[in-house]
């Protein structure tokens, strides 16, 4: 119910300067929530746009149920104004029973989004540190994963640089004047075709295999029109058939690789190992784990 149209009262604020929005005098109700009883007061504008979807004088709490049940993007809440289980923002469950209308809509939302986030990124170095510190701070990896940087080793005798700007692009190595690109793709960041069927939806990545595909190949098409060879190296055969693929690398750029099949990217100078006996950790030195397994010690920390 609606008790009394007015309009904003003019205000100060710490400088004693007027407020910018009292300055335009917007006008306000004050009304009571159908729903709950609570008094509140709200611009015209965003009360009236509410009461047009629901025609119910409802509280903006009140009416998050019913404006997601009226909208095309559902959010978590049915048509009856109900939380629907196990329906968050981003879930694969949520996704699968879309119609195409509203799949399409999300879509096109979340590309707006992030190509809107992206484009303030850019024009923001700090922000932009800022943003990918904090999304690898938990990460043992960092930026680059470790697979990456041992393909890197191998070719960076031969003039191949890693996280290169490739006529705008960045890429994972690459020899700008051999014009040779080569990007790896981890299993579940690329959609890897041996475990993902075309119509499955990636949860961290927000889009369906087939999607992530063709995104790669726009970016791989781009990227080979500018007369630059580029190369994928999949995590899968990295990790199982890593001879076969050093040969296919080898051949590229011109290279012998095959004294690499047994090579062990490995550089470890020390392991962790506990003993629960004695409740204690420690690293050990690589040439010392033996003795210590021998002496009950076992890999790993544990807490005390």
């Amino acid at each position: 119910m609606i008790l009394k149209y007015a309009h904003c009262p003019i205000g100060y604020n710490k400088k004693g300067a007027t407020l910018q929005s009292c300055k335009r005098r917007l006008p306000i109700y004050e009304v009571i929530c159908d729903c709950c009883g609570k008094t509140f007061i709200e611009k015209q504008r965003v009360f009236d746009k509410r009461l047009e979807l629901i025609n119910l004088e409802y509280c903006g709490q009140c009416s998050k149920p019913k404006m997601c049940s009226v909208s095309a993007y559902k959010g978590i809440y049915d048509a009856d104004g109900n939380i629907k289980p196990n329906a968050g923002r981003f879930s694969t469950e949520r996704v699968k029973n879309m119609t195409p209308e509203e799949y399409e809509l999300f879509r096109a939302q979340r590309k707006r989004a992030a190509q809107n986030f992206h484009d303030s990124l850019k024009q923001d170095s700090e922000k932009y540190k800022e943003h990918f510190s904090r999304i690898f701070k938990g990460s043992r990896i960092g930026y680059i994963s470790k697979a990456q940087r041992d393909i890197h080793s191998i070719l960076e005798p031969y003039g191949f640089e890693l996280e290169v700007e490739v006529e705008g692009f960045r890429v994972d190595i690459a020899n700008i004047e051999k014009k040779i690109v080569f990007e790896y793709y981890g299993d579940l960041w690329h959609a890897n075709p041996r475990k993902y069927q075309p119509d499955d939806y990636i949860d961290i990545i927000k889009m369906t295999a087939s999607e992530k595909w063709k995104k790669d190949l726009r970016r791989n098409a781009a990227l080979r029109s500018l007369g630059y060879k580029v190369i994928i190296i999949w995590e899968n055969k990295w990790n199982n058939e890593r001879g076969e693929l050093l040969e296919r690398i080898g051949e590229y750029i011109g290279q012998d690789f095959s004294s690499l099949k047994t090579y062990s990217f490995d550089n470890v100078k020390y392991k962790r190992m506990h003993n629960i006996d004695l409740n204690k950790n420690k690293l050990v030195p690589i040439d010392e784990v033996q003795e210590h397994v021998s002496d009950g010690w076992s890999f790993g920390f544990k807490k005390k």
